[in-house]
Order: C-alpha cells, then structure tokens, then sequence
C-alpha cells in the first residue's frame, strides 16, 4: 500500500482533497463535505493538503482507505481531528519532507494521569480509529491529544516508516488488539502509557 501511495503522489493519479475553513473541496464524488466536516465515503488514494481549523476528517467507507497527508493541519477542541468510523483497514502515508499536525482538545502541560480514562468513543484520541491502521513514509506527524489518547485504535495498529510526535494527556499510541512497530522514530510525552495494548479477551491480542 505504501508503494501504492507514492505512486499514485508521484503520478498525479491520487484523488485530491484540499482542507480550508472557507470551504473544503475535493476532486472527487467519494468525498462528502458538510461544512467543516470532510468525510470519505469510497475506498481509495486520497491526497489531502490545507487546513481546518475546529473541523474533521471522517473515513467512512467499505474497503481501504490510503490517506496521503500532504502537510495538513486539524484542529478540534471536543472530538478527534480525525476519526476512522468504517473502513476494512486504513493506511496513513507521510510523504519525504512533508510536515503534518493533529490537535484534539486544548493545548495544556502534560503531567502524570491520576487514572486509565480511556474510552472508546470518537474523543478517544486526536486521530482514532474503530479498524486497523497503519502509517508509512518519511514525513512527519505531529499528534497532541489534550482530551484522552493522541492515536489510538480498537483494532491493531502498525508503524511501517514516519516520523510521529505524540503528546497526551492519557496514552500516545495504543493499538487495542496489537501495537507493532517496524520502522521510524516516535516520540512520546504522555500522562499515561506511552505505548499500550490492552486486548484482554483474545489470547492472540494485547
């Protein structure tokens, strides 16, 4: 899928969505965009570049989704600046050079959390999803979760390649059913665990 991503980046061949708090637009009919809410409803290649300032990305659809973040920034001061509601797996690509932030909540200090808050809602972290993930590339991505986690999923989550720096105020990366990390640099400032798995009805998980 990687591969995939920066072909299609390279070629031109990727679907674009361009991010704006004047109105966001996109160059295909598997987007839907509902004010500062911009959901993808199709599996495919997604670039997707500019800004949203207390928006949403939403990834709603049967299939794959490959989000390549084109140097975005989204911000949301109550709920996930990105959210994986449906989709059978979602890939994350960081293109070389490119430079992307996520903000859920409200910047603050991290200090030590007084208890496991997790919760499995749209709020559970600035990106979060309900299906597997995946990252890849050489860009970065900067995550700060000031409301509970800064990426986490219910499913299993892998770090192919990338850059991530993670702030949260609970954990900074947790795949419920596996966290697996193959390549790339994370840094991590959290209140909780950094790193977290915590499956513990499925002997293969957690």
């Amino acid at each position: 899928l990687s591969s995939a991503a920066e072909t299609a980046r390279q070629n031109g061949i990727a679907k674009h969505i361009t991010l704006s708090d004047d109105g966001s637009s996109a160059d295909t009919s598997g987007v839907l965009i509902q004010g500062n809410t911009v959901i993808v409803t199709s599996s495919g290649i997604y670039s997707i570049s500019g800004t949203l300032t207390e928006g949403q990305l939403l990834v709603d659809c049967n299939g794959t989704a490959v989000l390549i973040l084109d140097g975005i920034e989204i911000s949301n001061s109550s709920d996930a600046a990105i959210r994986v509601s449906n989709a059978d797996h979602t890939l994350f690509f960081l293109p070389e050079g490119s430079a992307s932030k996520l903000v859920s909540g409200t910047e603050q200090e991290i200090t030590a959390a007084s208890g496991n808050t997790d919760i499995e809602s749209a709020s559970g972290a600035a990106l979060y999803a309900r299906d597997s993930l995946s990252f890849a590339g050489s860009g970065k991505l900067t995550v700060g979760g000031y409301i509970n986690n800064a990426v986490a999923t219910t499913d299993h989550l892998i770090v192919l390649g990338g850059e991530l720096e993670l702030a949260a105020v609970n954990n900074g990366l947790k795949g419920k059913d596996s966290v697996t990390i193959l390549d790339g640099k994370i840094t991590i400032h959290s209140g909780n665990d950094g790193i977290k798995s915590n499956n513990e009805i499925d002997a293969d998980c957690g």
